[in-house]
């Protein structure tokens, strides 16, 4: 059974990554960056304790594959526009991607949806 992330686990790991040095990116354009960097930090620390307690096959993953790849790039620390311009797609279609992969796995936050999409092992 997934779980969901709740916005007190958010603020948390948030305020760690701002005091961890990334709070130069909490303000003006790098906000984006610093989601990023978190992204890949709640990855990383969902895959190292999860792994050990999952068996079996994952479940099915309802995202497509164009989904699955943005999530992936998300989760490997990427921001949006440099997904966009590695994808050759314009930024509103990554954002439009990212919108649709958290309504789908209810997510409220991009990086919830990648700990959701880690967890159950659809990316890396």
């Amino acid at each position: 059974m997934m779980s969901r992330i709740d916005s007190s686990s958010l603020t948390e790991l948030w305020w760690k990554a701002y005091e961890h040095g990334y709070g130069r990116a909490i303000t003006g354009d790098n906000t984006i960056e610093a989601r990023a960097i978190m992204a890949r930090q709640l990855a990383n620390s969902a895959v190292g304790s999860l792994t050990a307690a999952v068996e079996g096959e994952p479940p099915p993953s309802p995202l497509t594959p164009t989904e699955t790849q943005v999530m992936q790039a998300v989760a490997d620390g990427r921001a949006p526009k440099e997904i966009a311009a590695n994808r050759g797609v314009m930024y509103e279609t990554v954002i439009s991607v990212l919108q649709r992969v958290r309504e789908r796995l209810g997510a409220e936050t991009t990086v919830a949806a990648a700990v959701v999409c880690v967890r159950n092992r659809w990316i890396d």
